[in-house]
């Protein structure tokens, strides 16, 4: 299929919904521009995978549900369709479409190199346009840090920054605490 359908190489929203259901490849969407993602390294899928099971067992139990990166956040403000690693939502999920989830509580990346800057930037200012979102986290995958973005009732931004494998990264707005050391498990940094 032609990507590029409209004569200025943008696409409708229907044409992105097309692409995505006739391709193998997820892409965001961004106000009529596509972008593939970029598939994962053994240490994003671990880390991914460790985020799942510290919230599982912390607020699954309270009644929050925890998607993975196979369902879009819409960002209505800036017409955006985008696949966080994970979310969460600690209220009833409010829906675009039937697939595309509306009012986000919490919202983590697991960055990589190509992604990094992107993540920490342009896609955080979209995050933040979001009301529901009150946690935005960024994990990085070559040392044990992370970026912990918590809204307050002012609606500004605070930033904690954790490194290390000891200590707890904590969510203010959730009353979260997951051990760095349960982050990072098993997880093999480059030398």
């Amino acid at each position: 299929m032609d990507k590029k359908k409209t004569t200025d190489g943008t696409y409708t929203f229907e044409e992105y919904e097309n692409l995505l259901r006739e391709s193998e490849v997820k892409y965001e969407f961004y106000d009529g521009h596509v972008r593939s993602m970029a598939g994962g390294t053994p240490n994003h899928s671990k880390i991914i995978s460790r985020i799942n099971a510290a919230l599982h067992g912390s607020l699954f139990e309270n009644g929050c549900e925890i998607f993975s990166s196979d369902l879009a956040v819409r960002i209505e403000e800036f017409n955006c369709y985008v696949y966080p690693d994970v979310s969460v939502v600690c209220e009833e999920p409010e829906y675009f479409n039937k697939n595309y989830l509306k009012n986000p509580g919490i919202i983590i990346e697991v960055l990589s190199k190509s992604t990094e800057g992107h993540d920490r930037g342009e896609k955080f200012a979209y995050y933040k346009s979001l009301p529901s979102v009150k946690e935005y986290v960024t994990v990085n995958t070559d040392k044990p840090l992370v970026f912990v973005n918590s809204k307050s009732p002012d609606n500004s931004w605070n930033v904690v920054v954790y490194f290390g494998l000891k200590g707890k990264m904590h969510l203010p707005n959730f009353d979260l605490e997951i051990p760095m050391s349960t982050l990072y498990e098993r997880i093999n940094f480059p030398a």
